[in-house]
């Protein structure tokens, strides 16, 4: 709990700070490459605009390990040293990204408020027995915020909702709590962020 209210502290921080300039103009989404670690671990993210306002992200890393509990709990926790490699798929649907320039919000790397439903596969890659980490395949859907600052290179999002996680090795699920928090590094800035931040 204590890491969530962290989260949630550092989200509204930066998302109300006047590190860059705003442009009265809202950015269409651009597809682009970034690197992120959050809750959920380290991992690199590819951004595919899927509609007017729709995005697929697709992301592959390292983060916790998940697992079947005695009580029939799905636990998607920490358990260092014990750690995970994941890819995932979130399709996104962005809601009412014009509020953005009413509030004076910039649009850069697609920010913006949104829900998801989002596809996770976690494999141990560490097959210790007392950490008892397993294949796992997990959905769920959230709602999101991502919100940009710095020089148009960073982001930070955070999300939160209802998933489902399936144990592979055990062959039985469960569901848990779909939070998540991440900060986010552009590797390339986009021409069409360029253009408006040279203005």
């Amino acid at each position: 709990m204590r890491g969530v209210l962290t989260g949630l502290f550092l989200f509204f921080l930066v998302s109300r700070s006047h590190c860059q300039t705003y442009f009265d103009e809202v950015l269409p989404l651009f597809n682009y490459r970034a690197m992120e670690a959050g809750f959920h671990g380290v991992n690199a993210v590819q951004y595919l605009v899927t509609g007017q306002n729709n995005l697929l992200e697709v992301m592959g890393g390292i983060g916790p390990g998940a697992r079947i509990t005695s009580e029939g709990v799905f636990d998607y926790s920490w358990v260092l040293p014990e750690v995970a490699g994941f890819v995932s798929l979130t399709e996104r649907f962005y809601v009412q990204r014009d509020n953005l320039r009413k509030r004076g919000v910039n649009s850069f790397n697609n920010a913006g408020n949104y829900f998801a439903v989002r596809t996770i596969f976690s494999q141990p890659m560490m097959r210790r027995y007392y950490f008892g980490m397993e294949p796992a395949a997990m959905v769920n859907i959230h709602y999101g915020i991502q919100r940009s600052f710095g020089s148009g290179r960073g982001a930070i999002n955070i999300h939160a909702g209802w998933g489902y996680g399936y144990s592979l090795s055990q062959g039985q699920g469960d569901d848990y709590p779909a939070v998540g928090f991440k900060f986010q590094w552009k590797l390339k800035k986009d021409t069409a962020t360029e253009k408006v931040s040279s203005q």
